[in-house]
């Protein structure tokens, strides 16, 4: 996946797109749009777009995550909820920078929170 936001991160930092935000409930029941806002803010899963030089290595350079388990560009994530900063990317989409250490699982593709 290409990293089209414009935004590389650094050092330990990683770059979540946030998913798009739901306007109804799966029972159809429509959010008023504070709530939206609000919900979208609170997404704990997104899609890992890239990572600064030293993440996943403990901040020494030795990995600390097992290559298997490190996420890669495109696959949805798990993340603290309001972690890191939402950055709004050249290409409009919102993006959160967090730390590595905020990422908390990589998810299947049908996973929804």
């Amino acid at each position: 996946m290409e990293n089209t936001s414009g935004i590389q991160p650094v050092r330990y930092h990683c770059l979540i797109k946030m998913l798009p935000k739901e306007e109804k409930t799966k029972g159809g029941i429509i959010l008023p749009e504070m709530q939206n806002e609000r919900h979208e803010l609170a997404r704990e899963i997104g899609i890992f777009i890239a990572s600064g030089g030293i993440a996943f290595t403990g901040g020494d350079g030795a990995p600390s995550w097992p290559s298997w388990n490190k996420p890669r560009p495109g696959q949805k994530v798990l993340f603290n909820r309001y972690a890191g900063s939402i950055q709004k990317g050249k290409d409009g989409e919102l993006y959160r920078l967090i730390d590595d250490t905020e990422l908390g699982a990589i998810v299947e593709e049908d996973y929804e929170a």
